[in-house]
């Protein structure tokens, strides 16, 4: 397995890939990943990453010393924190130019050739490499070199779109954008299977560059749950987790004013944001204005405290371009963990964004597409006052949940697919286009 994040069980995207992996023998999974957080899900006890600051070394170092790559024990899987805040990661993000310093600088530093690395790949000795490589678009040479060298095929994950046109006045991002296509159409040209976040990504793709893919969703552990009941005249607490980037705190601050005219009118309610770090700055100062309570970083059995709590989840996609061109395919990790606990979804943003879509045609949330005020006052008023549609609303979703999320039946999907790219024996052929499609009892 490669991507950027280790497997994680708090961390969206590397809890997303741990989530596919549940019941496989965990001795037959192994990850190479880049970043500074330590991987925290039991799936898997053999890792290795190499980060920036081992690329660093090696640059101010002239070479005369190898990469250095560093190898994770069983025990590293229990624990971990990322230690850098998501805030300073936003701002790096925002920062084209030195984002494109930094692919070049991986892409010319011969870290694929660590001999630790090399060494560890060859003691695992893989049959078939999951890769998610996301926008780190100096990762996809290295994962076709490594299907070439074992002569073993690659799954090919995507989660977020970075290669569709956009409009940008920076010239480095539509550098990296460009560079980060090329690099992912060679990949889809490659890889014996291409998965994706949802349907409407798998058929924009397809529509688009003409390749099939098998759409996968985060899969949740369900159990027997059961709908929680509503009573009229309770309290009504409005609960958001996740991150705040990509201006999600200007839709929650939004969010916020409407709870405060709600109370004005008599109705008890609060709105609650969990985050892995308090909001500063700018989103501070607007959340705060709006009177919107922190509730703070939690973990994954505090996320689920909290969830068996809350009367209506909080899902916002933010309606600026930028922000918008980002999520736009993407299914947010945590709407199958509100509908697997049977909350009811309050979902804010564009109408055309794939997790908007999902909530409006799954029929288990109440959406608003618009900027209004008065749009977003009213969607919040009736599902405060109205327990019998949360009620419906709740059991709608953890219906969806268990047919679309179950994670025992995404898990052996993904056995399914992976297990038939071994033993077909298929290789990476940059002419074979992908291989695998939806198993027909799917």
């Amino acid at each position: 397995m490669v991507s950027v994040n280790p497997l994680s069980a708090t961390s969206n995207n590397g809890k997303t890939i741990a989530s596919f992996f549940e019941g496989h023998p965990v001795d037959s999974i192994a990850q190479v990943f880049f970043h500074r957080e330590a991987p925290s899900s039991p799936v898997c006890r053999k890792y290795i990453r190499i980060t920036d600051a081992h690329i660093l070394r090696f640059l101010t170092g002239y070479g005369r010393r190898p990469v250095a790559a560093e190898a994770l024990h069983a025990e590293a899987a229990t624990t971990g924190q990322s230690v850098a805040s998501q805030a300073n990661l936003d701002r790096v993000k925002g920062w084209w130019w030195l984002r494109l310093l930094r692919s070049l600088a991986w892409r010319f530093t011969p870290w694929e050739s660590s001999p630790a690395l090399v060494a560890w790949l060859d003691e695992f000795d893989p049959q078939v490499i999951f890769f998610c490589g996301g926008d780190a678009n100096y990762l996809y040479p290295a994962v076709e070199g490594w299907a070439r060298r074992f002569d073993i095929p690659v799954a090919f994950y995507i989660t977020d779109d970075y290669v569709l046109p956009i409009s940008t006045r920076s010239p480095a991002r539509l550098i990296y954008r460009r560079w980060t296509r090329r690099v992912f159409r060679r990949m889809t040209r490659g890889a014996g299977a291409i998965f994706t976040i949802g349907d409407h990504m798998s058929k924009v793709y397809e529509a688009r560059f003409g390749f099939s893919s098998v759409p996968i969703m985060n899969a949740v552990d369900i159990g027997r749950r059961t709908p929680p009941q509503s009573v009229a005249g309770e309290r009504v607490d409005f609960v958001y987790v996740g991150s705040l980037h990509s201006n999600r705190w200007r839709v929650l601050s939004d969010l916020g004013s409407a709870i405060q005219v709600l109370r004005t009118e008599g109705v008890d309610c609060e709105l609650t944001v969990y985050a892995r770090d308090r909001p500063t700055g700018e989103a501070g100062a607007g959340l705060a204005s709006s009177r919107v309570t922190y509730g703070g970083s939690l973990g994954q059995e505090e996320v689920a405290q909290v969830l068996a709590r809350a009367t209506v989840a909080v899902h916002v996609e933010a309606f600026d371009r930028e922000s918008k061109a980002v999520t736009a395919l993407s299914i947010s990790t945590k709407i199958p963990e509100y509908m697997a606990y049977g909350v009811p979804i309050l979902a804010i943003g564009p109408e055309d964004v794939a997790s908007m879509l999902y909530v409006r045609d799954g029929g288990f949330g109440r959406c608003v597409t618009t900027q209004d005020p008065e749009d977003l006052l009213s969607a919040a008023r009736d599902l405060a006052q109205d327990p019998e549609e949360r009620g419906r609303l709740s059991a709608r979703g953890l219906e969806l949940a268990v047919i679309n999320h179950s994670s025992s039946k995404v898990s052996a999907l993904v056995r399914e697919v992976l297990s038939g790219l071994v033993s077909r024996g298929s290789g990476w052929s940059a002419k074979s286009g992908c291989q695998a499609r939806m198993p027909a009892h799917w």
